[in-house]
């Protein structure tokens, strides 16, 4: 292999192992997930932070699934979608223990409001 060749791959393999990449299997690390469009997970203790971390990644689902959240849902088939969208992120980032306490609620305005309590 030539000297270029050798600082490529050696180039590649520390650009990785800073990604968090693993290099043998070439996977993705769980910190490496954490920052790459990974549903932020509900903590009670910092709501705030949560909030803004799910508002962005919603947002990033579809301007109108945000928008269900922020303005609840109204009775067309496609607000009901984007509901049911939101609705799915939002429960799957919450703990079995706080899901219990939501689970009831069919509007993600209804529940973010009840998270919001929590």
């Amino acid at each position: 292999m030539g000297k270029s060749k050798k600082k490529a791959a050696k180039d590649s393999k520390e650009s990785k192992e800073l990604l968090g990449i693993d290099i043998v299997s070439n996977s993705i690390t769980i910190d490496e997930a954490k920052q790459v469009g990974a549903i932020p997970m509900f903590n009670e203790l910092s709501f705030v932070l949560w909030k803004d971390r799910m508002e962005a990644y919603l947002t990033a689902q579809g301007y109108y699934v945000w928008h269900s959240v922020v303005f609840g849902d109204t009775p067309t088939r496609e607000s009901r979608k984007y509901n049911m969208k939101a609705l799915n992120v939002i429960l799957s980032a919450l703990s079995d223990t706080v899901k219990a306490k939501v689970v009831q609620y069919s509007s993600t305005n209804h529940l973010w409001e009840k998270l919001q309590d929590l």
